[in-house]
């Protein structure tokens, strides 16, 4: 025992610095997968919106052509651009709803109620409401339930439902 104890001092500090490395390779283990898990979500949402805005791109341009060089267009040439904007910009909408950030979304919609008549949406207002709520918890599930990414229900279903919200 005596022997055991005159070594101990000697060995004391190869045991703290192993003992700290240990921890220390845990606890990074531990980040390390924290972080990977949280790259991971950010990189698929960022998949998402990128194929969301291609999307909509897609369908401005079309739009964009109709405007410039509508005239010049046969009617066929002309109904194939708006069949081509309304496809890709219906298509994308719901898309840059849910997974772009709230100024995007405020701003998309401020373009569509600026550019276009919209009807009430049918039904009372509360079942709108519910349908709002769901996707307000597919963007928290996105976003957290940070109020700096919460969009105003009135938007989210302009954009995703195509109508006004009624009063």
């Amino acid at each position: 025992m005596k022997k055991l104890a005159k070594l101990f001092p000697m060995f004391a500090p190869g045991l703290v610095a192993l003992f700290f490395t240990v921890v220390g390779g845990v606890i990074g283990a531990f980040y390390q997968q924290y972080f990977d898990t949280r790259l991971e979500e950010e990189k698929a949402l960022l998949e998402f919106r990128k194929e969301a805005y291609t999307e909509f791109f897609k369908g401005q341009t079309a739009l964009q052509t109709l405007r410039r060089r509508g005239d010049s267009l046969s009617e066929a040439e002309r109904n194939a651009l708006d069949s081509e904007y309304r496809k890709s910009v219906t298509n994308a909408r719901p898309f840059i709803a849910i997974f772009s950030s709230k100024p995007v979304v405020d701003a998309m919609a401020n373009l569509f109620r600026s550019s276009y008549n919209y009807e009430t949406c049918g039904g009372p207002r509360q079942i709108w409401l519910e349908e709002a709520n769901l996707y307000q918890k597919m963007r928290q599930e996105l976003f957290g339930s940070s109020s700096s990414q919460h969009v105003d229900d009135k938007n989210l279903v302009l954009l995703i439902l195509n109508c006004q919200l009624p009063d």
